[in-house]
C-alpha cells in the first residue's frame, strides 16, 4: 500500500511538554482550587450563619408576643387620664407603664358638633413587659425584660351629663355645668 499516510510513524513516541508530568495537577493547580473553593465555603458560612440568627431572633419574638399583646389587651382597658402610671403582676410576669399627654386635654363634641359630656386627650403609653424566671428550682427569681413598648391611648373623664360615677370615677366634676351637688 502505496501513497497514503494516517497515523503517527511507528516507533516514534509522543512525549509531554517540557517540565510537566502526564497525569495530575501542580501544586499551584492545587492552591489556586483550595482557594477558590475556601472563598466560597466562607461565603456559604456567612450566609448559614445569618439565617441562623434571623431564626433565632424569629423564635424569641415569637415566644415573646403573647406577653406583649396580654399586656396591650390589659393597657387597652387602663384610662391614662386617671391613671398616669402603674405597675401590674398578670401571673407570671408584670407590666410597668408611664403614660405622657402627647395632646392637650379638651372638651370633647358629640356627632352633631354640640359640647359633648367628656374631656379627651391623647396620650402616648410606654411600657415594659418583664417575666419571671425561676432559676434554681424556683429558689432565686428574677424578672427578664422582653422589651420597652409604646402605644397611644385616648384619656378621658366624664365632666357633664346624666349619670354618677363613670369609669372607675369619672363621674361629675366639681365647677363644671351639670356637676353633681352634695
Amino acid at each position: 500500500m502505496s501513497g497514503t499516510f494516517s497515523g503517527r510513524p511507528k516507533g516514534s513516541q509522543m512525549s509531554p511538554a517540557k517540565g510537566r508530568s502526564a497525569g495530575g495537577f501542580t501544586l499551584l493547580e492545587a492552591v489556586v482550587a483550595l482557594a477558590v473553593f475556601s472563598a466560597g465555603a466562607m461565603a456559604l458560612y456567612g450566609l448559614f450563619n445569618t439565617n441562623l440568627i434571623s431564626l433565632s431572633r424569629a423564635h424569641e419574638t415569637m415566644d415573646q408576643a403573647p406577653y406583649v399583646d396580654y399586656a396591650i389587651d390589659y393597657l387597652s382597658a387602663v384610662n391614662p387620664h386617671l391613671r398616669p402610671e402603674g405597675q401590674v403582676d398578670l401571673g407570671g410576669f408584670d407590666v410597668t407603664w408611664t403614660a405622657t399627654l402627647v395632646e392637650p386635654v379638651r372638651q370633647s363634641q358629640n356627632g352633631n358638633g354640640f359640647m359633648g359630656n367628656f374631656e379627651v386627650g391623647l396620650y402616648e403609653v410606654a411600657f415594659e413587659v418583664r417575666v419571671l424566671d425561676l432559676g434554681d428550682g424556683g429558689l432565686a427569681a428574677r424578672a427578664t425584660s422582653l422589651g420597652v413598648y409604646r402605644m397611644r391611648l385616648v384619656g378621658f373623664e366624664k365632666v357633664r351629663g346624666l349619670g354618677g360615677d363613670f369609669a372607675a370615677g369619672g363621674g361629675a366634676k366639681a365647677g363644671h355645668p351639670g356637676a353633681a351637688a352634695s
